[in-house]
């Protein structure tokens, strides 16, 4: 696995590992959006909002308002109240739910944890994924997570980080297939 190769592994000194990009019930997490599946380009604004303990609500619109999909996830269930005729295909749901499944993801337990000279990271296992949770040692913000399954790479997720609690910057990417998510932040809503 390259994610992990030539990294020094070490007894984890957390049992959880935390992503808090959205985890504040007071606010509306607004983002000008980029979505690339196949040959087919979206373009709109996402809004992530976390309703409850475990309850995102996930809705990506164009800029005039017209939805594209509406997503919910409650625990581990997934919810769609309603995706566009070009996206209602398996496999898209099927990437959808993983994409942001992984990406609003809060409290994960702790398998393993590695660490480089810059990094650590911390390894959480799903049913079908390891995910790599990156953070950086100089200023302790989670950078990157990585979906993988035991050999290969599927999911990469970064983050740039300019407000604490806030990722101003958000890229999906694929390995598998094409597909990419540009997420660019535009505001909160308290």
């Amino acid at each position: 696995m390259t994610t992990t190769k030539g990294l020094l592994e070490r007894a984890p000194n957390k049992e959880y590992v935390a992503n808090d990009y959205f985890s504040d019930m007071e606010k509306d997490y607004v983002y000008k959006a980029r979505l690339q599946i196949l040959k087919h380009h979206f373009g709109g604004i996402l809004i992530i909002k976390k309703i409850e303990n475990n309850h995102h609500r996930v809705v990506f619109t164009t800029e005039f308002g017209n939805k594209l999909f509406d997503l919910e996830f409650i625990n581990d269930d997934f919810k769609v109240n309603y995706v566009l005729d070009k996206l209602n295909k398996k496999f898209i749901l099927n990437m959808l739910e993983q994409d942001f499944q992984t990406l609003i993801s809060q409290n994960n337990k702790v398998e393993h944890q590695f660490s480089s000279e810059l990094e650590d990271i911390f390894q959480s296992n799903t049913e079908k994924y390891q995910n790599y949770y990156v953070f950086s040692k100089q200023t302790g913000e989670l950078n990157k997570i990585i979906s993988a399954s035991k050999n290969k790479e599927k999911l990469i997720i970064t983050f740039l980080v300019t407000e604490k609690g806030i990722s101003s910057s958000i890229k999906l990417i694929h390995k598998k297939f094409n597909a990419m998510m540009d997420l660019n932040y535009i505001g909160k809503t308290d």
